[in-house]
């Protein structure tokens, strides 16, 4: 098969410009594969977690909901994402087109810690049903690229990023009812 990692993904593209004609024969889904400039003559081809442009007969499917388990730890660590709650971790870290959830299950300890200290990025993020106050301490920015951003009532902000939100149409906001202080600000992007 032809599948990459979220660390490394595989790279098919034609560099004249044009579409190049490949024959995908059917073999399982590939995951982690940047498509760009081909057209497909073979069987629609999906590719699970990829990027690509200007494609024929290639189905890219990107957008996952990913889960935070396993109490406190940095923003970049695989072994806090999954694909459910409460899941085994191992998933790729979030990406623009992903919806992050922080729940019931991801932080089972009072008083744990998300940490941001490279740049985050995801779709829409949802805290609503975190417990036991957690903290999301942000040394960098957060970029919310959907039109959620939602706050848990117990939750706590520390640190000096911005919380971009970059949808630049409408967004919902929540940052519930508990006060919240924002040291590095919020931003949006209009439209």
């Amino acid at each position: 098969t032809t599948s990459g990692s979220c660390s490394l993904a595989v790279t098919l593209t034609s560099n004249t410009g044009a579409q190049a004609a490949v024959k995908f024969s059917s073999f399982p889904d590939p995951e982690y594969v940047n498509v760009s400039n081909i057209n497909n003559t073979g069987p629609l081809l999906t590719i699970l977690y990829g990027v690509g442009s200007n494609n024929t007969n290639i189905n890219i499917s990107s957008a996952r909901t990913l889960y935070w388990v396993g109490n406190s730890g940095s923003w970049n660590q695989i072994a806090h994402w999954s694909l459910t709650s409460g899941g085994a971790g191992g998933e790729c870290v979030p990406t623009a087109l992903d919806n992050v959830v922080f729940d019931a299950n991801s932080f089972t300890a009072t008083g744990r810690t998300l940490t941001l200290t490279a740049g985050a990025t995801c779709n829409t993020m949802t805290w609503a049903g975190a417990v036991n106050n957690p903290t999301l301490s942000m040394a960098v920015d957060l970029t919310v690229k959907g039109n959620s951003l939602v706050l848990a009532n117990t939750m706590n902000v520390s640190g000096s990023g911005k919380m971009i939100l970059d949808n630049g149409n409408d967004i919902n906001i929540d940052l519930g009812s508990g006060a919240k202080t924002l040291n590095g600000g919020l931003s949006f992007t209009a439209g």
